[in-house]
């Protein structure tokens, strides 16, 4: 339990510029991974990276502030992620190869993904508030768009904790973020082209939680369909 520490409207506010600034960091770090860009707009990336860690400090700092449980709070899972997202660039004024692990600052996706679960009206993902969400209609789209957010959040994790782990190894097809991501959305597709691998153990175990994962989904999509079908074609609640 959090003390809310902003009005209600302000502080739905700052949960849509929060979700912004979030998808705006993950893009940063996907495209980082990219040696080209890395390169050819270092200055950008550079000046990027300090708004964003203070961005992310701010935001740590608050939810520290207003959590009625601060110890349960630093130490649980959402906590640990605020972490993450910037003590990486932090830690790297002390120890350089902790900037490594920057690209877990992708996690900070999940944190979204909570914020759509617990504030549904949320208007960053162009969801109507009220009385609307008692309409089946609308409460469809909203599990369609729910459920694509998780497919599109899956396919960033999994292909950036691929990145991870897979990079350092010698002609590693996984070169980038986005090389990861193809890797992961075709896992959890269930296509699996067999064009990018994983080399080492850990790499095959996550790809082993991919597929099964991929399985879920489609469960899942196959289901939403279904209930969609029933409300907006055939009229039923």
């Amino acid at each position: 339990m959090k003390r809310r520490i902003l009005p209600k409207k302000m502080f739905h506010i700052w949960q849509d510029i929060f979700s912004a600034i979030t998808f705006f960091a993950i893009i940063l770090i996907i495209f980082e991974s990219v040696h080209a860009y890395a390169e050819r707009f270092f200055a950008f990336f550079q000046g990027a990276e300090i708004f964003i860690v203070a961005i992310f400090a701010l935001e740590y700092g608050l939810s520290f502030f207003s959590a009625a449980k601060k110890f349960r709070y630093m130490f649980g899972f959402v906590g640990i992620i605020d972490l993450l997202a910037f003590l990486p660039t932090v830690a790297a004024f002390f120890y350089p190869p902790a900037v490594a692990l920057k690209p877990l600052r992708v996690l900070k996706i999940i944190r979204v993904m909570r914020l759509v679960r617990i504030h549904k009206e949320n208007h960053f993902f162009f969801l109507k508030k009220g009385k609307e969400y008692s309409n089946g209609t609308v409460q469809s789209w909203y599990t369609v768009r729910a459920y694509f957010f998780a497919l599109f959040s899956s396919v960033i994790v999994f292909g950036t904790l691929m990145y991870l782990i897979e990079r350092d190894i010698a002609e590693t097809p996984f070169t980038s973020i986005p090389q990861g991501m193809w890797w992961a959305m075709v896992t959890l597709a269930t296509v699996g082209y067999g064009d990018i691998v994983p080399h080492t153990v850990l790499g095959r175990i996550v790809a082993a939680f991919v597929m099964i994962s991929g399985l879920i989904l489609f469960a899942l999509l196959v289901s939403i369909a279904r209930k969609v079908a029933e409300k907006v074609i055939l009229g039923r609640n």
